[in-house]
């Protein structure tokens, strides 16, 4: 799916060791304006939303935008995952120390955290994730205001500060989200691709996913196709929690 082609290209994922036997993921996913589209989009285009006529489609588009407008935040999905263990695995993360640097260099705190990632969690038997905003721009000292993101920013960069103790499993790790340019420039005479659809596509997964996918710790070298299923995924979950948080 498209939308599984976009999630992995704003989120970038670390996998922290808590020790010897225990490990989480701990995935960063920007919530574009774009990627918000295509949530929507795939919503519209699921029984019984199908149906709906393109004013509808396109009204119900920008009443979801507006909506992210006046948040007037730069808006990140936290998500944390770990294989099942019998004993259990008790998880807190730092989630107040994590901030977002622009491209001028400036680290910023956020400005607002769902509750949930402040708590510990037994990670084996529930989903710790939640949403994570920052501010769209932040006043300088000559009383000017910057922008987070402007025309030279193309990556998007989060890590824990001010710095943790040196034997925290969280020290020292960073997530990089790469931007996509707005603009395409392509040689004239070319063609852009063709929607299809993949008839062998299991028509069960174009839906809502209630929980994120779980990495395969077993297996550690995954295939293409293990990365392509495993964003897939990802893309059903976050699509559930973007309609939910938008909640339009």
């Amino acid at each position: 799916m498209q939308l599984g082609e976009n999630i992995k290209q704003w989120s970038d994922y670390k996998d922290v060791r808590v020790d010897d036997q225990h490990a989480i993921r701990i995935s960063i996913t920007y919530l574009d304006p774009i990627l918000i589209q295509y949530v929507l989009l795939n919503y519209a285009l699921t029984y019984p939303n199908y149906s709906m006529t393109q004013q509808q489609f396109e009204s119900q588009i920008t009443n979801a935008m507006k909506e992210l407008e006046n948040l007037n935040e730069v808006l990140f999905m936290v998500t944390v995952t770990s294989p099942g263990y019998a004993d259990g695995l008790p998880v807190k993360i730092p989630i107040r120390n994590l901030r977002l640097t622009n491209a001028s260099g400036m680290k910023m705190p956020h400005t607002h955290h769902a509750p949930m990632l402040d708590q510990q969690v037994d990670i084996t038997r529930e989903t710790l994730h939640g949403i994570v905003g920052y501010p769209v721009s932040v006043s300088l000292q000559n009383g000017n205001c910057t922008g987070i993101m402007d025309q030279w920013t193309n990556d998007l960069a989060l890590d824990f500060e001010p710095p943790l103790e040196t034997n925290s499993p969280y020290a020292n790790i960073s997530w990089n989200i790469s931007l996509k340019s707005l603009v395409s420039i392509l040689p004239q005479n070319t063609s852009y691709p063709v929607p299809t659809m993949d008839s062998t596509y299991d028509i069960n997964r174009f839906s809502i996913a209630i929980a994120p996918p779980t990495l395969n710790w077993s297996n550690t070298q995954a295939s293409d196709s293990d990365s392509k299923f495993y964003w897939e995924e990802m893309g059903r979950y976050i699509w559930s929690e973007v309609l939910m948080e938008i909640n339009y």
